[in-house]
């Protein structure tokens, strides 16, 4: 398997035919160098002010990765599906042959040698694997707040041919409850739905910090989901990731930042 400053796998419950994880901004390639690279670094979205050759050069790259993770690599490499993700909650199916970018913020393939592909920023990416062996398939999705509240996760598990019992997720890497600072806006919505996620702010009463993954997490239990793994990393706090909160503390408002990309894949 590939040993890439790029990619970090997910550890989860999913079968081994399946590939997962996700990239971090760190740039592997050979041609990565200079400061406009180490200021982008490993850029996979086009909604980061990034130059249009150096983002599909970046996705190039990703699905060399993807094929490397296994032995013997894929010949040919997986088939990325990207979407234009909108923060809403419907859902595609990948056929293992568009590739435009529909607006939608999940998606879910039976088909090998497809990849599923989630961009984030602070956001929170979701994997699903089926453990049932007579109905192999796979789903990802974007869960921004808004997209968690909408039913994303929801209507994604409803989607897929298989019981949520047999179904297993991964978490990605996405902003932290300590770094994400809301205004009541976000969190009294998002209180209505799973107060236990709401912390209270230190120093500011009409704020309130809101843990994400904890959400996410809560509405896959919900939906039936009980293998629900996390990968544990604050995109805001580390600094192997893209985070666009961050970026808009340190610059202000108009901030630009990459894109990371967490990817489902099954190969066979």
């Amino acid at each position: 398997m590939l040993n890439s400053p790029s990619w970090r796998r997910a550890q989860w419950a999913a079968p081994a035919t399946v590939i997962a994880g996700t990239t971090t901004r760190h740039d592997d390639r050979p041609s990565a160098v200079g400061d406009e690279a180490s200021y982008l670094g490993f850029n996979l979205g086009h909604k980061g002010g990034d130059k249009p050759d150096r983002i599909e050069s970046a996705r190039g790259r990703l699905s060399q990765i993807l094929a490397q993770e296994v032995t013997p690599a894929l010949e040919p490499p997986p088939h990325l599906h990207w979407l234009d993700q909108v923060h809403g909650s419907d859902w595609v199916y990948a056929d293992g042959q568009w590739s435009d970018e529909p607006q939608a913020d999940a998606l879910w393939t039976d088909q090998p040698g497809t990849g599923l592909v989630i961009q984030s920023a602070d956001c929170v990416p979701i994997l699903l694997a089926s453990t049932d062996p007579a109905l192999p398939c796979i789903g990802a999705a974007h869960g921004g707040w808004r997209g968690l509240l909408a039913g994303v996760i929801d209507q994604l598990v409803a989607a897929m041919p298989v019981a949520p019992s047999q179904l297993c997720a991964w978490i990605g890497p996405c902003i932290s409850q300590p770094h994400f600072e809301v205004g009541e806006d976000v969190w009294r919505p998002v209180a209505q739905v799973s107060p236990s996620v709401i912390a209270e702010h230190q120093t500011d009463p009409s704020k309130r910090l809101v843990d994400l993954p904890q959400l996410a997490r809560h509405r896959l239990h919900s939906c039936g989901v009980v293998s629900v793994a996390q990968s544990g990393l604050c995109s805001y706090a580390s600094p192997d990731f893209y985070s666009y909160r961050q970026a808009t503390h340190q610059e202000g408002n108009g901030a630009q930042t990459g894109r990371m990309a967490s990817v489902v894949c099954m190969t066979g």
